[in-house]
């Protein structure tokens, strides 16, 4: 406070309560034309006068600290470095409002500006600035400070008032407004943090000073306030200097890149830069020259200034990937209240999933568009803005850069309409064919009779189509030029709720208990084609759970006899331990006497049941499929790096599955891959950096490891370090040029590399490796860009004691290193080890950095065949653990946060083997052309 005070702090308050009344305040605000910079860009002073004259009180004020918007920190910068002018801001807008109670609701996320702020309100309260008659006045006031709910929707205003009063922060109808009905039902203004910190400046210098700066209101448009002061604007994203930096409103995206962000990094052109926060959507690069001022974005078909939080991306960002992201935060924010949000917001990330898939249909566009013009409170479908915000991405993406979204599709899916089997034609087409036995990788039985079609053939001359008089299943009926297939009449309708009533005259209607619910086709299709009612007998129920083997569990009464199960056993892992025993009625799934289900891909049964039928043992009754979240990911359990999705709740890692990805593992994988996540949660992991020093083992704080690392790295001389296959492209890459930073000579050598038996091929040419590792082709590459070659673990470990310092990285789940390679690490001077277990390195280790498991990283593996894929974070790493790449950046003294996609960009652009995933790589991955093998050094 007393520096403040200084330089002229608490000058407006004196002013105010000792000269002003609150209606002189709320005239010089009116007249400084200053509009909200929360993001609506409201008249603050105009907004004052809603609230109701001579009315009894209380009367109470709002300051929107819930900074959430992605890509805004100007009120945090002002609460961290300038509470007071904060503070000051808002006790003379209570001043001029009358209002006695103030709250400051802030991000719960910002703890260092929640300190500062109740620093400096007790240094207030000390000094007569609050309290009870304010520096001898007749005017008292609190503040007190309330930390939001996490959600992005507190920061709509009615949503935080609601969260404010301890509720569920759904947005309110509206009108009333809050300054009729806001906080406790009472009067409320709510403004923006720098809005308050405005408000000082006006009282200290006046409204024309103010209004010298900006862009003057539009004479022909009586509806425009001007854009008058300064503003913090944000800049991030593809800049050499992001930053927050206080200009006049109205400067141009263009110049607040070339003259304060430095230009865009590493040289690139700029594509595409947010004005104000995601919500407001994007501009073009021939945009830039528009003005950031209250009205300009709009002139560029953008919801508007916003946050003036301006997110910069290059030439070589996915406008794909940048809307996927986009939907899926406004998917994950979105409160659930209004229908069309809700759904909306869920259909959009739906669409963009299958998309970045490889089925994305040029018709998804228009789709994706309809919905962007559908939700929002400007078209009048939802209660608050956040559903605009999500909408305008959308539109302003897919509109802008229709041509990058229409040639990734037909890229991705150059197939498009060409499948033969009218189940996938009729799927590609959005007229979606039930079936239960149908599969893309068994043959075709045709047994469940649920796709049943009508179909006939049309007369290329005449035009006439001449139906058959029976109806065909669509799985095993070839389209051809002119095939015509009804998927839906009467007919059709007809023998679909058939067979779904057949199919549940000894069908429990048990799905409160079964893990299948929610993911259930027998569920779906009933309630799209079913009976309402049954008709039939019921037999009675002979509910049996039979364990198959080790990993699958047999519910008899929830068999729909679709067979999938055992055609997999005899096609695809070629161990025939399924079959069908008995006849009619009575038939059932069961396996042979003696012979369990215990063939190494058994798991991929449970994937295949379309209903409930078979149980995932390590699954079984562990969590609601509709509470988990799923995450694309690789798996890591050997060379061939099967796609997956890892499915979690709440942090907790429940289950992975296969991903259908033909070009590496088809629709399957293994047992060892698919049960192998369990170490993730185990209590054995290491959690918190340790150091030997003064002759003991010390904790280090992740504050200081930074430091200390650089230190004895700087002065260690000559280095070496060992790169996990377990590591990441992006994080082997980041390794490798720290340490050559330290030392340009540096020893960059191969890991271990885990081996297990021969490598196993089944019949449809699914392979299991002997390697047990994700990535040993991608840091191979990487060495030989560094290295010029590939130094082995054997090698290492026979020269440990001619260097300075060893770093070893693992990420192994088993123990790597024996006693007696750790002694010969240990004659190393400075030892250092990054890994998720203890192991004999660790214990004899100088420096321990607790390291992190596949599904808490997010980076890209290269596979045994060249065949790169990307895997999405997941999971958080327990506390005190800490994502290898992060560290890797942080003392790289990189700018930012951590993210694989920018590093994996300069990688495909310095190491030509990566050049194929330099514009992106799709879900399914890119194939790398191999690099001329560099010689063994």
């Amino acid at each position: 406070m007393p520096v403040y005070e200084q330089h002229g702090g608490y000058k407006a308050l004196r002013r105010v309560v000792g000269e002003l009344q609150p209606t002189d305040v709320i005239e010089e605000v009116k007249e400084s034309n200053l509009r909200g910079r929360g993001g609506a860009g409201f008249p603050c002073g105009l907004k004052w006068t809603f609230l109701p004259k001579d009315h009894p009180g209380p009367i109470y004020f709002c300051l929107n600290a819930d900074e959430s918007e992605p890509g805004t920190f100007n009120n945090r910068i002002l609460m961290e470095e300038d509470p007071h002018q904060v503070i000051e801001g808002l006790i003379i807008s209570c001043y001029a409002t009358r209002a006695t109670t103030a709250y400051i609701y802030i991000r719960v996320e910002y703890p260092l500006a929640y300190e500062r702020l109740q620093s400096a309100l007790d240094e207030c309260y000390a000094k007569g600035y609050l309290g009870q008659n304010i520096l001898g006045s007749n005017f008292s006031l609190n503040i007190y400070l309330h930390r939001g709910a996490a959600a992005y929707i507190c920061g709509e205003e009615t949503g935080l008032i609601e969260s404010l009063e301890g509720k569920r922060a759904w947005p309110r109808i509206k009108p009333p407004f809050p300054a009729v009905e806001g906080v406790f039902r009472k009067p409320t203004v709510v403004n923006n943090v720098e809005t308050a910190a405005c408000v000082v400046h006006i009282i200290n210098r006046g409204a024309d000073w103010f209004k010298s700066m900006g862009v003057p209101s539009d004479p022909d448009n009586p509806r425009d306030a001007g854009s008058y002061g300064p503003k913090l604007y944000c800049l991030s994203g593809h800049v050499n200097k992001p930053g927050c930096y206080e200009v006049p409103l109205g400067i141009t995206t263009r110049q607040l890149i070339e003259d304060y962000g430095g230009g865009v990094w590493k040289g690139r052109k700029a594509k595409a830069a947010i004005p104000g926060g995601i919500s407001m959507g994007l501009l073009s690069e021939d945009e830039f020259d528009l003005p950031l001022d209250f009205a300009g974005p709009g002139k560029a078909g953008c919801l508007g200034l916003g946050t003036a939080a301006v997110v910069v991306m290059d030439e070589t960002t996915s406008m794909v990937e940048f809307l996927h992201n986009s939907c899926r935060f406004f998917d994950h924010e979105s409160c659930g209240q209004c229908t069309p949000c809700r759904e909306g917001t869920s259909w959009s990330v739906t669409m963009l999933n299958r998309i970045r898939a490889g089925k994305g249909r040029l018709k998804d566009l228009d789709l994706l568009l309809e919905i962007g013009d559908t939700i929002g409170i400007i078209p009048g479908t939802t209660i608050c803005g956040l559903s605009d915000g999500a909408a305008w991405p959308i539109k302003n993406a897919i509109r802008k850069w229709r041509d990058e979204f229409e040639d990734y599709i037909k890229q991705t899916n150059p197939t498009g309409y060409m499948e033969t089997e009218p189940v996938e034609v009729a799927r590609r087409a959005g007229a979606d064919v039930p079936h239960y036995c149908w599969h893309k990788g068994l043959t075709v039985v045709a047994s469940c009779r649920m796709c049943l079609v009508e179909t006939g053939t049309k007369n290329a001359e005449t035009g006439e189509i001449a139906m058959m008089p029976k109806l065909v299943p669509a799985c095993q009926t070839p389209a051809r030029d002119g095939t015509v297939f009804v998927t839906k009449s009467e007919k059709v309708e007809h023998a679909r709720a058939f067979v779904e009533e057949a199919l549940l005259i000894d069908h429990p209607i048990d799905c409160p208990i079964c893990d299948k619910a929610g993911e259930c086709l027998l569920q779906d299709y009933h309630f799209q084609h079913g009976q309402q009612s049954r008709r039939a007998d019921i037999r009675p129920f002979t509910s049996r759970r039979k364990d198959l083997g080790e990993t699958v569990t047999l519910f008899t009464d929830r068999c729909v006899m679709c067979s999938r199960c055992v055609r997999f056993t005899r096609e695809v892992s070629g161990t025939s331990e399924l079959m069908v025993e008995s006849r009619g009625a009575r038939e059932e799934i069961n396996v042979f006497d003696g012979f369990p289900l215990d063939n190494k891909l058994s798991g991929n049964v449970v994937d295949l049941c379309p209903v409930g039928a078979l149980g995932d043992r390590d699954f079984l009754y562990k969590q609601r499929v509709w509470f988990m979240k799923k995450h694309n990911g690789v798996c890591t359990g050997c060379s061939t790096g099967c796609s997956i999705t890892v499915e979690e709740n709440q942090d907790t890692v429940y289950r992975l599955r296969p991903r259908e990805n033909q070009a590496v593992n088809q629709w399957w994988m293994c047992d060892e891959g698919r049960y192998g996540y369990h170490h993730v949660h185990d209590d054995k992991r290491l959690v918190e950096p340790l150091q030997h020093a003064n002759g003991r083992e010390e904790p280090l704080d992740w504050s200081a490891v930074g430091e200390t690392l650089s230190s004895r790295l700087g002065s260690a001389g000559r280095l070496a370090g060992v790169i996990s296959p377990h590591l990441t492209v992006e994080e082997a890459y980041l390794f490798a040029k720290l340490l050559r930073s330290y030392d340009p000579g540096a020893w960059l050598v191969l890991g271990h590399i885990p081996t297990a038996g021969q490598d196993e091929v089944f019949p449809t040419g699914f392979t299991i490796h002997a390697e047990k590792c994700p990535n040993r082709r991608g840091v191979e590459e990487v060495l030989k860009h560094f290295a010029g070659g590939v130094t082995t673990w054997d090698e290492i470990i026979s020269q440990a004691s001619t260097f300075g310092a060893v770093w070893l990285t693992g990420g192994y789940k088993t123990n790597w290193v024996d006693e007696e390679t750790a002694g010969k690490l240990r004659q190393a001077p400075l030892l250092i080890v990054q890994d998720m277990f203890p192991s004999p390195a660790w214990e004899t280790a100088d420096i321990k950095l607790p390291g992190v498991a596949f599904a808490e990283r997010e980076g890209s593996y290269v596979n045994f065949n060249d065949h790169l894929q990307t895997a999405q974070w997941a999971v958080r790493p327990p506390a005190g653990a800490r994502v290898e790449g992060s560290l890797y950046w942080q003392l790289l003294k990189e700018t930012g946060l951590y993210k694989s996609a920018p590093v994996l960009a300069e990688v495909a652009e310095s190491i030509p083997y990566f050049a194929a995933a330099a514009d992106g790589v799709p879900d399914t991955g890119v194939y790398l052309k191999s690099s001329e093998l560099a010689p063994t050094k």
